[in-house]
């Protein structure tokens, strides 16, 4: 499913569930290279960023905790950046994408405030929505460490052996779809700035900052 938003020079397209027929309409109404667009079904396993004429495309992952089973999963979030476009696809939905996308549709406001720059400005910002999010799962996590010590203290020991079992595998889990991350918020410091100039190196360096 294909939807869209323009504000002045900005385009941001988002994709969810990407079908053959949105591939489609990316080849006709964009030059990005064949193999770019096989990278979008199906979903793959590697983060990357690669610099290509007229665009940036990028691979991210990023961390999914479901509730009911009470497991972290990746959700795979593909980009593509135009000096005028910005394209996401992804196949499940990732809240704090479809969050900032909801509210930039439905405000005024916010159209100005994120689509009014560049699109490496917007980059910045849909970016930032992402990490932001991450950590606040991690403080939730953090949380529930405290609330195993707390009971530990008390003598709960034993109530608490499955508890700090499942606490351990979340952790284990976002440190490893997380850390691989850092690459590509590295990469991007250096090929976004390339790409969009000196002007926007201090915002992607505050997203290197914010993920570490």
């Amino acid at each position: 499913m294909l939807n869209s938003i323009v504000h002045k020079n900005i385009t941001w397209i988002d994709i969810q569930d990407p079908k053959e027929k949105d591939i489609t309409y990316l080849k006709e109404n964009f030059n990005f290279h064949e193999l770019v667009l096989e990278e979008l079904i199906p979903p793959g396993h590697r983060q990357k960023v690669e610099h290509s004429d007229g665009y940036i495309f990028f691979i991210l992952y990023y961390p999914i905790f479901h509730k009911e089973s009470e497991e972290t999963f990746s959700r795979e979030l593909d980009i593509l950046v135009t000096k005028t476009h910005i394209i996401t696809s992804h196949y499940e939905t990732i809240v704090p994408l479809k969050s900032l996308f909801d509210h930039i549709n439905l405000y005024d406001a916010s159209k100005a405030k994120y689509m009014s720059e560049s699109t490496g400005h917007m980059l910045f910002y849909i970016m930032r929505e992402i990490l932001e999010n991450t950590l606040t799962k991690l403080e939730h996590i953090s949380e529930k460490v405290n609330y195993i010590e707390e009971k530990i203290f008390k003598g709960e020991e034993r109530k608490m052996v499955f508890e700090i079992s499942v606490t351990k595998r979340n952790i284990i889990d976002f440190r490893r779809i997380l850390a691989p991350q850092q690459s590509v918020i590295d990469s991007l410091v250096n090929e976004g700035t390339n790409f969009f100039g000196e002007e926007i190196q201090p915002y992607f360096a505050d997203l290197r900052g914010t993920f570490g």
